[in-house]
């Protein structure tokens, strides 16, 4: 079988950020569906500048490759290669962790999540022994549309053109985890105009804060002309006060012809509107990308702030987990595999997994422990016929092997 490339190819820089507004993202998401991404691309980019979706995203991807992570270990594949697979695993280790980066790992689920795909190119090394991929390079989604008549991702590079990117194209990975039309499962669909609408929320309300939080002040001066210099003295000495708003207000014949001043407050509470609409929109965007609204503002050392399943919901994690570890073992370790293994089978290829148990409270495993002996202690003294070895189980409290709890009937041990 002939190897893979040895080329490198290069991708082409990417323009500036954009201004957006309404009618821009709706433009984005317009093309984005037609399979052009380069304003999709750009949005999704800019997401970064959210105190709100930036954080979600990181909850999300931290699931699989933060510090608090669910544990990854290559497993043998299931059924009749089993063992085959399990002799596989130590020499697909020896590379995998140095070729799967947690940056590169990372870039890919990102992009996966925001623009429903991701696509890579895989230099290859090739030694007297074996062939080895190397570090995927990220390809910009701004540089990568998709040809419906061929049903492709065609990828923009300096030194080849546009490259149509084959399924079994060994030098380039495809992170397509919605399928045939991924990009339309892309979280930029969902969350384009949310993100506008928190950019301008946050604004109006700086704005609103600006303007009163330093309340106006009135001027009242006689409309006499005949007095300019005392009115130009009187309201230079009243401006030295401070940048509060001032009013001059001219006061003639149905008024007392002197000089005056107060403060003008505003005392509506429009300002909730800002306050309640954010609110609307974190809960919107959390559970669009987390499943959940919990808050990640937890206190330290709590048993909320150590798990990543006490911030994404583990459906959410599971199918991230599944989606991603079935790409890198086609498209990585399998075609390591033909082009190394003799005798290879694509069957026995290892699995890349994360364990997404959850793990115990040990706090509330304590106290319903507590609770249930307490409520044994309550059962034997009730009278009943009750079987305490169900009890025991039904608590998953363990008993001493060959013994077992005493049975209390008509109020006394049998």
């Amino acid at each position: 079988m002939p190897g893979p490339s040895l080329r490198v190819l290069q991708a082409p820089s990417i323009p500036s950020p954009t201004k957006w507004t309404v009618s821009s993202v709706r433009d984005a998401l317009d093309d984005h569906e037609q399979g052009y991404f380069a304003d999709s691309a750009a949005l999704c980019r800019a997401f970064g500048r959210d105190d709100r979706i930036d954080p979600c995203f990181g909850d999300r991807l931290n699931a699989l490759t933060g510090a608090d992570a669910a544990s990854f270990s290559l497993q043998p594949a299931d059924g009749k290669l089993r063992d085959k697979s399990e002799d596989l695993i130590e020499p697909v280790a020896t590379w995998y962790d140095s070729v799967v980066t947690a940056a590169w790992q990372r870039k890919v689920q990102r992009d996966g999540i925001g623009l429903g795909f991701q696509v890579s190119y895989i230099p290859w090394a090739r030694s007297a022994r074996e062939w080895l991929p190397q570090t995927p390079i990220p390809w910009e989604g701004e540089n990568v549309t998709w040809s419906e008549t061929d049903k492709l991702f065609v990828a923009s590079t300096v030194n080849a053109g546009q490259v149509a990117i084959q399924p079994d194209d060994p030098n380039w990975f495809v992170f397509a985890p919605g399928g045939t039309h991924s990009f339309m499962s892309g979280g930029v669909r969902g969350l384009g105009l949310p993100f506008v609408m928190r950019q301008w929320d946050w604004r109006d309300w700086a704005r609103y804060n600006e303007r009163h939080g330093l309340p106006i002040i009135l001027l009242y001066e006689p409309i006499d002309e005949a007095k300019p210099g005392e009115k130009s003295a009187f309201f230079s000495k009243v401006k030295r006060m401070g940048q509060s708003g001032i009013l001059r207000i001219p006061r003639g014949a149905g008024n007392e012809e002197s000089f005056g001043a107060e403060f003008l407050e505003a005392k509506a509470r429009s300002y909730d509107s800002f306050d309640k609409f954010l609110d609307r929109l974190n809960v919107a965007i959390a559970i669009y990308l987390k499943g959940q609204n919990l808050t990640t503002e937890v206190s330290q050392g709590t048993y909320a702030s150590t798990g990543w399943h006490m911030r994404v919901r583990r459906d959410y994690a599971a199918n991230d987990a599944l989606a991603l570890g079935e790409a890198i073992r086609t498209q990585l370790i399998q075609r390591w595999g033909r082009y190394n293994v003799s005798g290879w089978d694509d069957g026995a290829a290892p699995w890349p997994q994360w364990d997404l148990s959850i793990p115990e409270d040990q706090a509330q495993v304590a106290t319903t422990l507590k609770t249930g002996m307490e409520a044994v202690a309550l059962m034997k003294t009730s009278g009943d016929p009750i079987d305490l070895d169900a009890v025991y189980a039904r608590l998953g409290i363990p008993l001493i092997k060959g013994k077992s709890a005493l049975k209390v009937e008509g109020g006394k041990d049998a």
